[in-house]
């Protein structure tokens, strides 16, 4: 009887001491790693490229709208704003080294675990959307 009020006050112990992640798991807030690159032209595949971990983009959004743009390096390539209304996301960044303004507006996506940003438009070869897969690094 004794073994067994110990287990389960250890038990208990153990699992109340796990931290828990943001309950909001559809939030924006927090690390994301760009993962997939691709670009569909006049419905075809014209270029797709999926990144290591650790060798690409990650963007920090915070939950004070501020949001920051990291190259492989850990280093801060872009830092700036957003804003998301439904499904939009409307980021506003200021490239650091060469001091020019950037701002864009995707289709978002949200998921626990990925970020997709998408947008079309047309060019000389026609309509084309592309897309940008990120995975969650951190709920913070």
């Amino acid at each position: 009887m004794t073994k067994i009020w110990i287990t389960t006050a250890a038990m208990i112990v153990c699992f109340s001491a796990c931290k828990k992640e943001n309950p909001n798991s559809t939030s924006i807030i927090g690390r994301w790693e760009l993962k997939n690159h691709n670009i569909i032209s006049n419905g075809q595949l014209a270029y797709n490229f999926n990144y290591q971990d650790g060798n690409s983009y990650i963007y920090h959004f915070g939950s004070d709208k501020t949001c920051m743009l990291y190259n492989s390096e850990d280093s801060i390539y872009a830092h700036g704003s957003y804003s998301l209304d439904s499904n939009r996301l409307l980021i506003h960044l200021i490239i650091d080294q060469s001091n020019l303004e950037t701002v864009g507006t995707s289709n978002c996506v949200i998921s626990s675990t990925t970020l997709t940003l998408s947008f079309s438009g047309n060019d000389m070869a026609g309509e084309y959307t592309e897309t940008f897969i990120y995975n969650r690094l951190s709920y913070r």
